[in-house]
């Protein structure tokens, strides 16, 4: 207990540590003892929950990661856990120099000969780090890396001790090559790979490999064939790699494997079949994909049944592929699962009827998860209303089902979907009531969060008292209708909302303060037409606790709805897109009741062609993010709308040097905490930012064309980011030395020439790189001084021009002058 508690040094600080990954990290060192028909994985639970309950760590918590996948993967659990600072420190002091952890710029007195255990974390390369690597073997066992240091990829074979070792996507495929030399490797993470098509067959040698994590490779096509060889493989994740063509064959003979949690069907004579899982003790999870090459032999030989430690499944067939209805029937009832089971998912089954399995209580009396996708042929289903244990209820393309509760008495309605919290239903063209007892419906006590899409005559939700979230598509509104006149708005704390019926209507709404705190809306003109403002305005002023706004492709939205806005008194958080019709503040301006949204913090505009002008901006305003955008004119109401050419700008220069008035900087900004600023492929009609906000941490202007001019007291930027502003002349116009600024990057500003200097300019930058600004023809003085202490700079195309704009041609009265004087060279 001492070791593996005392290894945890290796992670930073307040690090949310997983706790499966954990447990293997101790596996792969020795540090978990083996016991006669005990697991390690169960001893090294054991050793972690112990530590937990005398409080060596703290903030454990199981989480679903559903909300990270799309619902036709397997649903994951993750556990996490923290240390207290305290308890690090006494980590630390037990390992003492047995531990390298760089989550900054490192310092030669961290980089250790003795160290065994190392955690980088930095964002940037750096020489000190690559030169460590270069000059010195040191005893790793393990390496967690997040940084980019080819120089340690390289030299990878140096550290034949490794155990475990967990890479980023772009170190990988140098990784790989070196890999074979790590005969003692025992945990080798890869996952979230970009680039990956297939493992080198030299992984196949790793004869004392534990787990092999290939989760989230997107591209991944083929295993190595002679994965059978890897007889120390306990952990295979290859959940998200959806482009697995088949299993490598007679994986079968892996017979410590007890994690796969995504398996493909195969077909071919160098593939692995459903068979091959046979003798395989499985836990947990597994997802078994492409089973139309399944045959109904091959699935009882799977023996799905006898995998008593498997509690997540999922079967899925491919939709493309078409078979006759009793193979579905067939293949589906040879995977009869364990009674254990907490999560099924069944996808694309074209079946007629499901297995008796899926209709006996006693096989799902355990389901506390339940996920039915395309399965439009069934006729009779499962009776969802009897699984007692069941929290989540996802059904999708059910063409069939026509009630919840089919063949339920009143009593047994009364009880029904007890411990139910999350329900979605969707594409379910026949749904229309929730029981067949007329007037008798069940309560759903627990339900919290209902997600509704595409199911036309459904017309009203169920009674559920403690509802929190509801999510509604579709094409007219009447489920949204009846929510948003309805008692539900009292319990909401979510609502989101997309109605595409343009015609419709909003009934009268009582003002009952909501307790709404998100709202998004997708379409829903109803609630924004000005031919019934009396009633749209009555359903705003509900929203008085509302703190997240979106809207959404509201094509009746022309000008910014600021009476809308005076009644969001708490309203900290907008965002608007796709609002293509969205132009400016109403031409009768702004009511008299002061301020809109006077605590907003963060403004999102994205993808709206006609917007010209913002609305009157908060001084609470911390980030704003303009994005396409192209007709935009100003973002702040001080911003002078001219159209400035190159004697102007010069002009410009000249006033800040001679005026003997206050520059406008040094005035109080208007927006006194913004401190983040971006706006990308905007203000074709934006001619630059005159008095930019001395809060400003983060400034990014991407592909605005018109820009020529920056100008602001800017002592508190940290992060300047510049691209494809080929009007942007000179940087100048800024006042002050840059003393914060980390980094700097711009590139393809070709009309560029200069970038500001002063005797504090760039003291605290760490990266630095400028591409493709042909005008720029040196560094200013300080910038060149500080170079060689940059952790990373890229100046080779600083001179050079942007090769995405072509060749530069000669102006049209040389062209022509050329086409005269060679008139034989036109000749065919």
């Amino acid at each position: 207990m001492k070791q593996c508690f005392a290894f945890c040094a290796v992670f930073p600080k307040d690090y949310e540590i997983d706790v499966e990954m954990l447990v293997k990290l101790w596996m792969a060192n020795d540090f978990i003892p083996s016991k006669d028909g005990v697991c390690l994985e169960k001893i090294g639970h054991s050793i972690f929950n112990e530590l937990a309950r005398r409080s060596f760590f703290q903030d454990v918590e199981e989480t679903s990661l559903s909300k990270y996948d799309r619902e036709d993967k397997l649903c994951r659990f993750r556990k996490t856990c923290k240390i207290h600072d305290l308890m690090h420190d006494i980590a630390l002091h037990v390992m003492r120099e047995e531990c390298i952890t760089v989550t900054s710029r490192p310092n030669s007195m961290q980089l250790k000969d003795s160290s065994r255990h190392m955690f980088l974390s930095c964002h940037r390369t750096n020489t000190l780090l690559d030169a460590f690597f270069e000059k010195r073997t040191v005893p790793l066992q393990t390496v967690l890396l997040t940084i980019s240091s080819l120089c340690f990829a390289q030299h990878l074979f140096k550290y034949n001790s490794l155990r475990a070792l967990d890479i980023p996507y772009y170190l990988q495929r140098a990784c790989l090559i070196q890999a074979k030399h790590l005969h003692h490797l025992r945990y080798l993470n890869l996952s979230w790979s970009l680039n990956m098509e297939r493992l080198p067959e030299e992984i196949s040698i790793l004869y004392n490999l534990q787990t092999l994590d290939l989760s989230g490779c997107s591209l991944l096509r083929c295993l190595p064939k002679n994965m059978k060889y890897m007889s120390s493989l306990r952990h295979l994740y290859t959940h998200g790699c959806k482009k697995l063509e088949c299993m490598p064959p007679e994986l079968r003979k892996l017979t410590a494997l007890q994690t796969l949690t995504y398996f493909v069907v195969g077909n071919a004579l160098d593939s692995s079949n459903i068979g091959e899982l046979q003798k395989l003790n499985l836990r947990s999870e597994l997802e078994l994909c492409n089973l139309e090459n399944s045959s109904e032999e091959q699935a009882n030989g799977a023996n799905i049944k006898q995998k008593v430690d498997l509690t997540h499944l999922s079967f899925k067939w491919s939709s493309d592929i078409k078979k006759e209805p009793e193979h579905y029937e067939n293949v589906l009832g040879a995977l009869r699962p364990p009674a254990k089971l907490q999560l099924l998912k069944v996808r694309s089954y074209k079946g007629a009827n499901f297995p008796t399995w899926m209709t006996d209580n006693s096989t799902l009396r355990h389901l506390t998860e339940l996920h039915l996708v395309d399965c439009p042929l069934c006729m009779e289903f499962p009776e969802f209303w009897q699984l007692h244990a069941l929290q989540v209820l996802y059904l999708t393309g059910l063409d069939n089902l026509q009630c919840l509760c089919s063949g339920a008495s009143n009593i047994m309605v009364s009880s029904a979907f007890g411990n139910l919290k999350k329900l979605k239903l969707q594409d379910l063209k026949s749904l229309n009531r929730w029981s067949t007892m007329e007037g008798d419906e069940p309560t759903f006590p627990l339900l919290e969060d209902i997600h509704v899409k595409n199911c036309p005559m459904l017309t009203r939700l169920p009674n559920t008292p403690n509802l929190r979230i509801l999510k509604l598509k579709e094409n007219r509104p009447h489920l949204s209708q009846s929510v948003l006149v309805s008692r539900y708005m009292s319990s909401l704390s979510q609502i989101k909302l997309s109605i595409c019926d343009d015609e419709a209507m909003l009934l009268p709404v009582n003002e009952v303060e909501a307790s709404v705190t998100k709202l998004k809306l997708f379409g829903c003109n109803m609630l924004f037409t000005s031919s019934q403002s009396r009633t749209t305005l009555g359903l705003w002023k509900c929203f008085r606790n509302l703190e997240k706004l979106e809207i959404k492709s509201c094509a009746v939205l022309m000008f910014w709805p600021l009476r809308e806005f005076h009644s969001l008194e708490s309203l900290k958080e907008l965002r608007v897109k796709s609002c293509n019709n969205l132009k400016a503040k109403p031409v009768d301006g702004e009511p008299a009741q002061g301020q809109p949204l006077p605590h907003l913090t963060s403004l999102q505009i994205n993808s709206c062609q006609e917007l010209s002008e913002l609305f009157n901006l908060p001084r609470s305003l911390n980030y704003i993010y303009i994005h396409s955008c192209p007709k935009l004119k100003s973002v702040w109401d001080e911003q002078e709308d001219t159209e400035l050419g190159s004697a102007h700008a010069d002009q410009l220069a000249t006033l800040r040097t001679n005026t003997q008035d206050p520059s406008p900087s040094a005035r109080e900004h208007h927006l006194p905490c913004l401190e983040f600023l971006s706006i990308s492929n905007s203000g074709d009609n934006l001619s630059g930012f005159r008095d930019l906000p001395p809060s400003l941490k983060g400034l990014s202007l991407h592909d605005c064309p018109k820009v020529q001019f920056l100008s602001g007291k800017l002592d508190a930027l940290r992060y300047l980011s510049i691209n494809s502003c080929k009007s942007l002349r000179s940087l100048e116009l800024c006042p002050g030395d840059l003393p914060s600024l980390t980094t700097l990057r711009i590139v393809s500003c070709k009309s560029l020439t200069s970038l500001p200097d002063g005797p504090r300019a760039y003291s605290s930058l760490e990266s630095l790189e400028i591409k493709y600004c042909p005008a720029m023809k040196s560094l200013p003085g300080r910038l060149q001084q500080c170079l060689e202490s940059l952790e990373e700079k890229h100046l080779s195309h600083m001179r050079s021009s942007d090769p995405q704009e072509g060749a530069k041609l000669l102006e049209p009265k040389s062209w022509k002058y050329l086409i005269c004087r060679n008139r034989d060279l036109m000749a065919p």
